[in-house]
């Protein structure tokens, strides 16, 4: 049988042979690409990388052998290989840290001056003063705070919180309003609170100007004859549900309100310098005179004060004279009295109600009297 016969009497069996051959090398090629992206899922899951065709292994012999560990743009921290013939590079040692007394944010120990420096330094953080360090840093420190948090373990034994595995400075366990660290510089119990630091301790000054009061005008003053309660002064004025009305008042003849404060006419005044008629008002149960002025601004004579609340990040205003209470039952109420307040120094005298002989000076929060302006 000639070979063209063979073809013709077993092509079929031939073209079944050669597809079958096909598919097994394709099936073979199908398992190597599966093999290769498993391998590679591997590597990715690993964080192993196969290493570059020119990659040279490094000679820790080296005397020069050095290399570097790169935190942040701003921050690098370099290490070097021990002694010559080591093969093992020696651990990196840890940056210095220190908690910000005022924010409780982690800067970096350089930023604190030095004890007996004449210059104090800046919280890279909030800004704040960090006034240079009154005593060494020593190893007395260190081996008595073994939970690295700032706090001595002593002080922690004292009130019975060493054992606390996640006690940290700025923890705030019993709900005082004061972190571990604020009770711990003011050595007050950080189980107890009834027992913590002043509020006063965390209020600053942000600003003392004077208040206009909305929606009150003198409009008119009527003067005619020589007895003054018979004169009338004229104002425009809002009440308390937001209506503006109109109405002439006269000495110690009648109230207003406006803005649900009620107010009267005390006397009138002529200015010897301009001759005009000056009008002054007074709110009931209050002996300070206002000043009312025709056509102008009538403002009132307390000073508002606002303060910054450093612990819940709020700002409070209030009148100088005025009374204002912190705490609750369960923290222990401190009570205030404004006495003074000074716009030039943005100073406030804050006087204990319970004791007026105990006053306190607040004043603005360093590098806050930019913003307060």
């Amino acid at each position: 049988m000639s070979f063209k016969n063979f073809l013709q009497a077993h092509y079929e069996k031939i073209i079944l042979a050669v597809l079958l051959i096909c598919f097994a090398a394709l099936l073979y090629f199908q398992v190597l690409v599966v093999q290769k992206v498993q391998n590679q899922r591997i590597l990715d899951i690993t964080n192993e990388k196969e290493p570059d065709s020119d990659y040279a292994k490094i000679d820790a012999n080296k005397p020069d052998y050095k290399t570097e560990i790169i935190f942040s743009d701003s921050l690098t921290i370099g290490f070097t290989a021990p002694a010559e013939k080591s093969t093992v590079a020696e651990m990196m040692v840890p940056y210095p840290m220190v908690e910000c007394v005022s924010c409780h944010s982690l800067i970096p120990a350089e930023n604190i001056p030095a004890i007996g420096a004449s210059k104090s330094g800046k919280c890279p953080v909030c800004s704040a003063e960090l006034k240079p360090k009154e005593e060494a840093e020593g190893t007395d420190l260190v081996n008595n705070d073994e939970n690295s948090n700032g706090i001595p373990d002593d002080w922690e034994k004292k009130y019975k919180i060493y054992s606390n595995p996640g006690l940290d400075s700025s923890s705030d366990d019993d709900k005082d309003g004061f972190t571990l660290s604020d009770e711990y510089h003011a050595d007050t119990d950080p189980t107890d609170p009834l027992s913590h630091p002043t509020y006063v301790s965390r209020l600053y000054t942000y600003a003392v100007k004077t208040q206009a009061i909305s929606g009150l005008k003198l409009k008119s003053v009527d003067n005619y004859g020589t007895d003054k309660t018979k004169w009338g002064a004229s104002f425009s004025y809002t009440t308390k549900d937001k209506r503006s009305r109109s109405g002439t008042f006269r000495i110690n003849s009648g109230t207003f309100d406006n803005n649900g404060i009620s107010y009267s006419v005390v006397d009138i005044v002529e200015d010897t310098a301009s001759s005009d008629l000056i009008v002054y008002i007074q709110a009931v149960g209050s002996t300070d005179k206002i000043e009312c002025r025709r056509n102008q601004t009538v403002v009132d004579p307390n000073l508002r004060v606002t303060l910054t609340d450093t612990v819940f990040k709020k700002r409070l205003t209030y009148s100088v004279g005025r009374t204002i209470t912190f705490g609750t039952n369960t923290t222990g109420k401190e009570s205030y009295k404004i006495a003074s307040a000074d716009p030039a120094t943005k100073t406030v005298v804050l006087e204990d109600v319970k004791d007026s002989t105990k006053t306190y000076k607040i004043g603005p929060q360093p590098d806050d009297t930019a913003s307060s302006k």
